[in-house]
Order: C-alpha cells, then structure tokens, then sequence
C-alpha cells in the first residue's frame, strides 16, 4: 500500500475520532444538562412535598383543634339544654303556683285534728304567720260549748272577730276567716264548771 494511502486513510479516522469525540462530548453535554434539569425538577418536587407534607400535618393540627372545640361546644350545648330544660319546668312549676294563687288553689295544712283541752273557763292561743293574703278554715268539734276569737298583727294583736257571734256559742262547725300577716287563734271554754276536749282542723288556703 503506497504512503499516500495510508495518511488519506489516518485523516480518515482522525476526522472519524474527532467526530465521534464531538457527538460524544455533545451527548455528554445533553446528558448533564438533563441530569441537571432531573436533579432540580427532583429538588422541587421534594420541596413541593415536604410543603405538601407540612401543610398535611398542619391541617391535622387543625382539625384535632377543631373536633376538640366541637367536643367542648357540644357538651356545652349539652349543659345549656339541660339547663333549659330545668329553667322551663321551673317557669311551669312558677306559673302553676302562680295561677293557685290567683285562684285560691294553694292549700296549706297548719293543723290536722290537734286536740286541745281547755279547763273551766280557759283557752288556748294558736298564732301563725301567714306570708300570702288568703283565708283559714277551721273546723272544730268539742266536747262542750265553746267559741273562737280571730285577730291578727295588723290589727296590733286585738282580736277582731267571735264564731259564733256574741252571745252563742256551738260545740261543732266551720269558719272561713280572711288572713294576712300574722293570724292569732283564741279557742275558749265558756263553762264555769266543765273541763272541755276541742278537736281542730285548721287549713291555709291563699
């Protein structure tokens, strides 16, 4: 092979080497790029994750606060209903009184078959405070005759009604005597001679 040949065929290679060394140092270029574009679409995309990430454990945060304030308002929601619920019968309670009242529906026993004995020409007090303006009944039975003297605090304690009226006296019967205030309750025996038993029913009616 003559030497002319063979230098055509060494520039042949050079130039084949300098391009192959070219398109592999282009490649390797291309390939460093793209690692490098790889390695930061990887850093943003860890980034986007680790924000994702907190923002994840920051709404849990969140709605642990929140389910905790449910669970506080509930039970408070709760206590008012209950508290609501005891108000309103309460209110019922009130205006039911409230409407006895009006009515003269409310009826206090003071006194339920209290005996009293009374010797010749005694008597026995009974006094009582009365908070509401109303009436009495009593309803008495004795052994003898007797009568009743009412009076009351308003008057300054004199007595200021007699059952059965002056001069009769009964040995049974009941009287209705309007009240307020402080009510005194004088029971006599009028016989001179003759202890007595008096059996009393006294009640409250406002």
């Amino acid at each position: 092979m003559s030497r002319s040949k063979v230098e055509k065929k060494t520039d042949l290679v050079k130039v084949f080497l300098a391009i192959l060394v070219v398109a592999l140092a282009g490649i390797s270029g291309l390939l460093y790029y793209q690692i490098t574009q790889w390695e930061v679409a990887f850093e943003r995309f860890q980034e986007s994750y680790s924000k994702l990430q907190n923002d994840y454990v920051a709404l849990q945060d969140t709605y642990s606060a929140v389910r905790s304030d449910y669970i506080t308002l509930r039970d408070e929601y709760s206590k008012l209903q209950d508290l609501h619920s005891a108000c309103e019968m309460e209110k019922r309670a009130i205006q039911n009184e409230y409407n006895e009242v009006l009515s003269y529906e409310k009826r206090i026993v003071l006194e339920e078959d209290k005996t009293l004995n009374l010797t010749a020409r005694g008597d026995a007090k009974l006094w009582y405070d009365i908070p509401l303006a109303g009436y009495i009944e009593v309803n008495f039975s004795a052994s003898s005759d007797i009568y009743l003297w009412v009076g009351s605090s308003l008057t300054q304690g004199v007595y200021y009604a007699r059952y059965p009226p002056f001069p009769h006296t009964a040995t049974n019967g009941t009287v209705v005597i309007p009240v307020c205030d402080e009510v005194f309750l004088q029971v006599n025996n009028p016989n001179e001679f003759t202890n007595l038993t008096v059996t009393l029913t006294i009640t409250y009616v406002y």
